[in-house]
């Protein structure tokens, strides 16, 4: 049997459930609403977000290692709070992993919050002349040419604009104007070297370049210049000294290692053409031709996985670059002895020539070679050339390798 509950028990619980049921729930206190960030604040946390960017990046220099990738996400949270210091910095940082679009948006603000920021248009007429646009880096560089007439900076940068786009008269005054402002605007030498160069006054080039020198002797920039006096006056291994004086200052040189692989390849010295355009390959990615380039030095040392590897690399980066379809289907037809794999390349290199080629180029004899060689083959086996066919197709000379047609582009962009 249940027991049963008091009366008064029932009572006082009935009132109880009766509290509960009328009482408003319990809130929270809201927290205080945060007084507004006056401009001044903002702008004094801008500053040291940025003054934290710059005392990291300094630091981390000083050790000798730079950890870019950090130091992009602190000067982006000080570009973005509006300093313009910050954004030209980024721009910088951008710049130098490739991201070319972002860079010069960022170079663009910096010069709007700050167009006293020089090397942001420099920078950003740069970007434009690698993209073509030589007409809209030379407004650039005159506007803020008339801003800051005593920069010779912007002079040296506006006179290299112009020559760009064919202006050399034009280049030669304003090179001479910052020469007058500065005589140690070492780029306004390298202009007026150009253009005796271009009129073959090689005496006039080499004391261009050594006055040059007597400013900043350890320029690599004037290094490489001299290398070119040198090989317009037809000595190779003085240009080759330089370039290496060159490159002993600055590892990455694109150019420097170009012309060095160009020159060491010409002179049969594969070993060094190779570890030149390796070098070359892993300081500018983008260098489609240089793969190419390392492509054609490891065939010539009997690299041919290597060699095939660099080719296949060279299509990769730019498949328009067909003289690697070209010269990889030679290395499998004669190397490799796979005639099929060959003539598939071969068909890409005249599907990739424009115009049709000449009857006489060497790819029709190949292919022609090829096709018996395929037709005779065992369907299941690679077609093997044969010992004596292998030697009849061998390019001349010993282990030398043989570019079908001229390179379609520069191993790096030029100076």
């Amino acid at each position: 049997m249940a027991a049963r509950i008091p009366l008064l028990s029932r009572g006082l619980g009935l009132l109880f459930l009766a509290a509960c049921a009328t009482a408003k729930p319990i809130r929270r206190p809201r927290p205080a609403t945060p007084p507004p960030v006056s401009v001044a604040d903002q702008a004094a946390r801008a500053r040291r977000l940025f003054s934290e960017a710059s005392a990291e990046a300094t630091r981390e220099e000083k050790a000798g290692r730079l950890d870019e990738a950090r130091l992009e996400g602190l000067y982006r949270a000080a570009a973005d709070a509006g300093v313009a210091e910050a954004e030209y910095d980024l721009g910088v940082l951008l710049e130098k992993r490739g991201a070319f679009e972002q860079a010069a948006a960022y170079y663009g603000k910096a010069l709007r919050d700050n167009p006293g920021i020089v090397e942001a248009a420099i920078n950003l007429a740069g970007i434009q002349e690698a993209r073509g646009k030589n007409d809209e880096a030379a407004v650039l560089l005159e506007k803020t040419a008339k801003s800051r007439p005593k920069d010779a900076r912007v002079t040296v940068a506006l006179a290299r604009a112009e020559e760009r786009r064919g202006e050399g008269s034009r280049a030669a005054e304003l090179a001479r104007a910052a020469l007058a402002r500065d005589p140690g605007a070492t780029g306004a030498y390298r202009i007026l070297l150009d253009r005796a160069l271009a009129a073959g006054d090689t005496d006039l080039a080499r004391l261009l370049v050594m006055e040059a020198m007597k400013v900043d002797p350890r320029n690599a920039d004037l290094l490489f210049a001299l290398a070119r006096v040198d090989l317009a006056k037809q000595d190779v291994p003085g240009a080759m000294a330089q370039l290496q004086a060159a490159l002993a200052l600055r590892p990455d040189d694109g150019p420097a290692l170009a012309l060095l692989g160009e020159l060491a390849a010409a002179h049969q010295d594969f070993r060094a053409a190779e570890h030149a355009y390796r070098r070359l390959v892993e300081a500018a990615p983008t260098a489609c031709a240089a793969r190419l380039d390392l492509g054609i030095a490891e065939r010539a040392l009997g690299h041919v996985d290597e060699a095939e590897r660099a080719y296949q690399d060279a299509l990769a980066c730019d498949p328009k670059l067909t003289v690697a379809d070209y010269d990889l289907g030679l290395l499998l037809q004669r190397q490799k002895n796979d005639c099929r794999g060959a003539l598939k390349y071969y068909r890409a290199f005249l599907d990739g020539a424009g115009s049709p080629l000449p009857g006489s180029h060497p790819v029709f004899g190949a292919m022609q070679e090829c096709k018996q060689l395929a037709a005779l083959a065992p369907a299941s086996s690679p077609t093997d050339a044969g010992p004596a066919a292998r030697a009849k197709s061998r390019p001349p000379g010993k282990g030398k390798a043989v570019r079908a047609t001229p390179p379609a582009s520069g191993t790096s962009a030029p100076r």
